[in-house]
C-alpha cells in the first residue's frame, strides 16, 4: 500500500496539468511531521497544496469527536511548516472554513470553464 502512495506520487510529478494535493488535518491524529509531509509532497510536485482541518460532519461523527477539529491557527502554523520545507507560498486561506491554499509559483490562477456563461 505504501509502495502503491508512492508511486502514486511520482506519476502526479509527471503530468503537465494542474495538479493538487489536499492534506486533512485531524487534531492528535495526524497533525504532527510537516516534515514527513513535505518530503511525499516534493515527490510529486503538485501546483497547489491545500490544507485543511477534519470537519465534525457526517459519518465521522461516530468515529471522531468535535475537539478533532484542529483550529484554524493551527492549520496555518502546519501550513507554514510546509511552506518552510517546500518553498511554496501561502495565496488564500479561510478562517471559517479553516483551510489554507498553498502554490508552487505563487499564483492562485481560477480555471475558466468553456461552457461558462
Amino acid at each position: 500500500m505504501w509502495e502503491d502512495l508512492l508511486e502514486s506520487l511520482e506519476i502526479l510529478s509527471e503530468k503537465r496539468r494542474r495538479t493538487a494535493i489536499r492534506v486533512t488535518l485531524i487534531e492528535g491524529v495526524n497533525d504532527r511531521d510537516p516534515g514527513g509531509y513535505a518530503s511525499l509532497i516534493n515527490r510529486a510536485t503538485p501546483d497547489y497544496i491545500e490544507i485543511k482541518a477534519y470537519m465534525h460532519l457526517g459519518f465521522s461523527r461516530k468515529r471522531l469527536e468535535r475537539g478533532a477539529m484542529p483550529t484554524h491557527s493551527k492549520i496555518k502554523r502546519f501550513a507554514q511548516k510546509i511552506i518552510e520545507y517546500t518553498g511554496y507560498r501561502l495565496v488564500d486561506e479561510s478562517e471559517p472554513s479553516r483551510v489554507t491554499l498553498l502554490s508552487r509559483d505563487g499564483k492562485n490562477e481560477k480555471i475558466e470553464r468553456e461552457d461558462a456563461n
